[in-house]
């Protein structure tokens, strides 16, 4: 039988369609958007599009990027053998990462047409096994010339961060430090700084991107080793927020290395943390399946919604208006064969507690 992930798609400022959900309106779901763990959705930088990314079943291979119309949201195209993906800062190009067993690469593929424009070298890479794999967190710099991987290779239990030039397509740089795995990576606003997160003790680390020397590691204290599943800079680039498998999100300066913030709300690992485009408030999507929204500016929490299923990504569109979540499990360890996809208008949501 068919076992459907969903895609949950939350009006935040209003909506496309009017239905009614727990007295919620402007609701729309999308039953079939994924076979798998939505592991990562981008905007394109106008908003018209959205790509999600799972480790689905496709015909010929693992894995499948979906492109969106957000508009009709209606599925506009189909890439197969990639699992996640990013846009790149001119909506032109995707980094995709493929989801080859034996064989994963990190490619760079055409919007318009689909087709994989270049695969990016990994022949400088220090060993001589590939360090990529289906895991690897990715992410684009903001001017679109760095791409950055973090990886945990299967032949290591230690973390590898590689930078790529993404016009010739080689390997720049590796970043090493870690001590273990790494789960997720994001640049910094203005792309001098690179954010680690991953298990272990010292697993948040800042690293200088031009010359990849570590800046500061970052660890709340010496009793909580529970992994950083997600890492992400406020706008402004002040803020690093910090979503763990202790059920918090842990607020940074990020130029004095300080905990300045806990935030607390979730009763199981926190999965994805996104701040909105003004900055003035953050999402954080939870395998207790609640979205809980965060006032930034007051530092409390301004609603939790509930998802229906565990969420693993989060995103605002480029205008804020719209969130955008990935829900549900993996059918390997779910017995659920059919998820909700909704869209709501979150002024409007009753607080789910």
């Amino acid at each position: 039988m068919r076992r459907l992930m969903v895609l949950v798609l939350m009006f935040v400022a209003g909506g496309l369609l009017a239905g009614k959900s727990f007295g919620v309106t402007n609701a729309k779901t999308i039953n079939d958007a994924h076979h798998d763990t939505i592991e990562s959705i981008s905007f394109s930088p106008d908003g018209k599009i959205l790509v999600s990314g799972s480790y689905d079943e496709g015909e010929d291979e693992r894995g499948i990027i979906n492109l969106w119309d957000t508009t009709t949201w209606k599925r506009i195209k189909v890439i197969q053998g990639y699992n996640k993906v990013s846009f790149s800062p001119d909506g032109k190009t995707l980094a995709a990462l493929s989801s080859a067993l034996n064989d994963a690469s990190i490619a760079l593929l055409d919007v318009p047409t689909g087709d994989k424009i270049k695969t990016f070298s990994i022949k400088n890479f220090s060993h001589d096994l590939n360090p990529i794999t289906e895991s690897c967190s990715i992410a684009l710099s903001p001017d679109g010339k760095l791409l950055a991987a973090g990886c945990t290779p299967r032949w290591s239990e230690v973390g590898h961060i590689v930078l790529w030039d993404v016009k010739t397509g080689n390997m720049i740089k590796e970043l090493q430090g870690h001590e273990f795995g790494i789960n997720s990576i994001a640049f910094s606003p203005d792309g001098k700084l690179l954010a680690s997160g991953g298990w272990g003790y010292k697993n948040i680390i800042l690293w200088d991107v031009k010359t990849g020397v570590r800046i500061r590691e970052l660890h709340r204290n010496e009793d909580n080793h529970d992994p950083t599943n997600s890492v992400t800079f406020s706008p402004d680039g002040k803020l690093l927020a910090v979503g763990g498998s202790d059920y918090s999100i842990a607020l940074w300066d990020v130029s004095k290395g300080k905990n300045i913030k806990t935030l607390l709300g979730h009763s199981d690992s926190v999965k994805s943390v996104v701040f909105s485009p003004d900055g003035k408030m953050l999402a954080s999507g939870s395998s207790d399946k609640t979205i809980i929204l965060w006032d930034m500016v007051k530092g409390n929490k301004i609603k939790t919604i509930a998802a229906y299923k565990p969420v693993h990504s989060v995103i605002f569109s480029p205008d804020g208006k719209i969130l955008v979540s990935g829900e549900g499990e993996s059918w390997r360890v779910s017995e659920e064969r059919f998820t909700t996809l909704s869209i709501r208008d979150w002024r409007s949501a009753p607080s789910f507690e």
